[in-house]
């Protein structure tokens, strides 16, 4: 049976091969990783809008076009497709809710809360240490327009195929880069049963391999490598996990 249960919205699939094409929008790869279980993961048809959150109205700034034309204060038509306008598309089909506040410097939201995913306080965190929150990857870097993790979200534009990553990044001294985007490949098997199969973690950011990853309880070695015998017919999905990492992709195996 599965170790992790994997939500695939397949009313996104429908809605993004039914979208009547608009300027400036396309479908990418969204996911979003959140502390205990994965919010959204599979394509989203989306593009230019405006955005408001709560916290930002409470900042005194209403909705914000989120379109890619301003990057830290630079004019860049067209208006397109953004990473922050794929999560904004996402919540009204699943729907989950977000949240943050907004900077009039960078003229983008800061996201703190995505589902029930919001800041800890630091007198009720173990040692004072928070967790850094919620970050953005964008094809597993950091955005090329804004502040990378944190303002980016309505700079980065997307064009079809991207994939976006929202992730609730462990901190480690508060400093993102010390954890690992797990990715596993190849993201589909089919096998027969009592089969195996061999799968590779790696770190998205570097294509790194990463040991100690677990995937349906069998532990990567040195070369990030797993490989796991499938005793049940049918469709199952699994994902990578390490302590302080950021969960993997979807694999998806077929046993037949």
């Amino acid at each position: 049976m599965p170790s992790l249960s994997i939500i695939i919205n397949f009313a996104a699939l429908l809605a993004t091969a039914s979208a009547v094409s608009k300027p400036g929008y396309n479908t990418v790869n969204l996911r979003v990783e959140g502390k205990t279980k994965t919010l959204w993961e599979g394509p989203i048809y989306s593009g230019p809008r405006n955005i408001t959150t709560a916290e930002a109205r409470s900042e005194g700034y209403g909705p914000e076009p989120c379109d890619g034309t301003l990057p830290q204060g630079f004019t860049h038509p067209p208006a397109g497709n953004t990473c922050l306008a794929a999560l904004d598309a996402a919540s009204k089909l699943k729907p989950f809710t977000y949240d943050g506040g907004f900077d009039g410097e960078f003229d983008d939201f800061y996201i703190d809360t995505i589902g029930v995913d919001a800041p800890e306080d630091p007198s009720t965190a173990p040692n004072g240490n928070v967790e850094f929150g919620w970050g953005l990857l964008w094809n597993y870097q950091p955005p090329t327009y804004g502040l990378q993790w944190t303002l980016s979200g309505c700079q980065q534009k997307v064009v079809p195929g991207d994939t976006v990553l929202w992730a609730w990044i462990p901190a480690r001294n508060e400093r993102p880069t010390d954890s690992n985007f797990l990715k596993v490949s190849p993201a589909t098997l089919n096998v027969k049963q009592y089969a195996t199969g061999t799968v590779t973690v790696t770190d998205g950011r570097t294509g790194k391999a990463v040991q100690g990853a677990v995937v349906d309880g069998v532990t990567t070695g040195t070369d990030g490598k797993a490989t796991i015998t499938f005793h049940h017919k049918g469709f199952q999905q699994y994902k990578a996990t390490r302590t302080g990492d950021v969960r993997s992709n979807v694999l998806s195996v077929t046993v037949t």
